[in-house]
């Protein structure tokens, strides 16, 4: 177990996931003799990847004061029902806007874990795997690797992981004490909790814990840190003085950003589309990505670029987090936010189709004039792949894909023209053309990394940074040091570092 004690005036921080790597974010804080966890998230990727989850830290997490949630992402979130499984019955601080998707993330997550099981024994597991012909690798890996003939041989035989049922998420759900932003909560005598807006998706923040004895913070959690640059969210609150910067890198080797005008790009697109009586397909997650599209989307119906197309919503949780972001109008960009005071709703789209069932998204697979935003981002599993069975073998077609894809995922492969794509086991050739939309990521690059750890009034005593791959982690390092930031932390997993 980890040891609990330390001394007044030092502050401990064990790095459990998300060091060295971008899932299964978890921290504890432990600082005046409270003990408190911040994130509790999934490991993602393979099946090796996900039945890690079932490996819990060595925590005892019956004795923690506190669980604080920064957002909710699975990778941030996705474990928190097993708290309860391990004895911990104390608050869950997030905010008030976190708690509402959480309801409907867990519970989600809960059944989804059933059915990928049920799926598993039943062989309708899903599957998409790219596939090159006539020697045509991509560069960064051979074909054998990617097509499954080598490093993938074993890790379908593994099942996928259940890691909680109902009951265990109603137990967690009913610990939940929702904050609104800058409102504190108590967690010890001296220590509490609040929260700062970060700009990454709705509802997520960084956790600023506070000792009513100090004018600086002990510890500051950025989460993850949204972009400025994608026009829907207002970009994150400054930092506050505080001892330690607990800070994401998840973009750390990215300088530059995306797109210089992704409206632009989204446009040409668009145009392209109607000139061909065609259809747009754009995997998208339901939290973050989504809704970043439809804002897009919604600036060019406004310009008329959404002329003759019908737009379908196939992703039943983004509508619920649309939903909820227009009753908080104070989570807006400028850009929206003086369209909503203008009495314009700045997510509103004339011709939108919400799909509700599988059986209204096989209804519209294969329509043209669409422009289809379906589930998942990776294109990994959901209604994406049955669109793709439709859409990929014609050349009518076109695939916007944005964000990070992870090797060998059919996405990755799309990016690097794959001749053929194997979907849930029909083979198909690649015909639509593939066009990368930059500009629509949720996680702040480098240079506004540093910004923002940057930009309270003093410098942090020390950062420590985790939730990237060491390359980004040493990229951001360099990038820090260079504006003046000197005691820079980069701990392995289950390293105990005293600040």
């Amino acid at each position: 177990m980890t040891d609990p004690t330390t001394t007044r005036g030092d502050t401990a921080i064990t790095l459990f996931g998300a060091a060295g790597e971008v899932t299964g974010s978890c921290s504890l804080l432990e600082v005046d003799g409270a003990r408190i966890l911040v994130d509790f998230g999934l490991f993602q990727g393979d099946r090796r990847s996900e039945r890690r989850n079932l490996e819990l830290p060595e925590i005892d997490f019956a004795s923690l004061d506190a669980v604080l949630v920064t957002h909710a992402h699975v990778d941030h979130c996705g474990r928190l029902p097993m708290l309860v499984q391990r004895g911990f019955g104390g608050p869950v601080f997030c905010t008030d806007l976190t708690a509402a998707l959480l309801q409907r993330v867990l519970r989600g997550s809960a059944r989804l874990q059933r059915i990928r099981l049920d799926e598993f024994r039943e062989g309708r597991a899903p599957e998409a795997v790219p596939l090159w012909r006539e020697g045509t690798p991509p560069p960064e890996a051979s074909v054998e690797r990617v097509n499954g003939a080598e490093a993938g041989v074993g890790l379908d035989d593994l099942e996928p992981p259940v890691l909680y049922g109902d009951s265990e998420v109603e137990e967690l759900l009913h610990l939940l004490q929702p904050l609104p932003l800058g409102a504190r909560a108590r967690i010890s005598e001296h220590v509490s909790v609040r929260f700062g807006h970060a700009g990454h998706v709705h509802g997520a923040a960084h956790a600023i814990v506070e000792d009513d004895r100090s004018d600086k913070a002990l510890a500051v959690f950025s989460g993850d840190v949204g972009s400025p640059h994608t026009g829907l969210l207002r970009p994150p609150d400054d930092l506050p003085p505080c001892r330690l910067l607990v800070l994401e890198s998840t973009r750390g080797d990215r300088l530059i950003q995306d797109s210089d005008d992704p409206d632009h790009e989204l446009a040409a697109v668009l145009d392209e589309v109607r000139s061909i009586d065609g259809t747009l397909l754009l995997p998208t997650f339901a939290l973050g990505r989504a809704q970043t599209l439809l804002w897009r989307l919604a600036t060019a119906s406004r310009r008329g670029h959404l002329e003759g197309l019908l737009v379908v919503l196939d992703a039943p949780m983004a509508a619920f987090v649309l939903d909820r972001m227009r009753e908080h109008p104070e989570q807006f960009a400028p850009g929206p936010a003086r369209l909503l005071a203008e009495g314009t709703d700045p997510l509103w789209i004339e011709h939108v189709h919400r799909l509700h069932s599988r059986r209204q998204s096989l209804k519209h697979a294969g329509r043209r004039s669409t422009v289809v935003l379906a589930g998942s981002g990776f294109c990994d599993a959901g209604p994406i792949l049955h669109h793709f069975q439709e859409g990929l073998p014609k050349p009518h077609v076109r695939v916007g894909l944005s964000g990070w894809h992870p090797e060998g995922s059919l996405g990755w492969g799309l990016l690097r023209n794959c001749s053929h794509a194997r979907i849930d086991g029909e083979e198909v050739e690649v015909l639509a053309g593939m066009r990368r939309l930059e500009g629509y990521s949720g996680h702040a690059n480098a240079e506004e990394l540093a910004n923002w750890a940057s930009s309270g009034p003093s410098r942090p005593d020390a950062i420590v940074l985790n939730h990237g791959t060491d390359p980004s982690r040493t990229a951001l390092g360099q990038r820090l040091r260079s504006l003046g930031h000197e005691h820079l932390l980069t701990p392995v997993p289950n390293e105990r570092t005293v600040c």
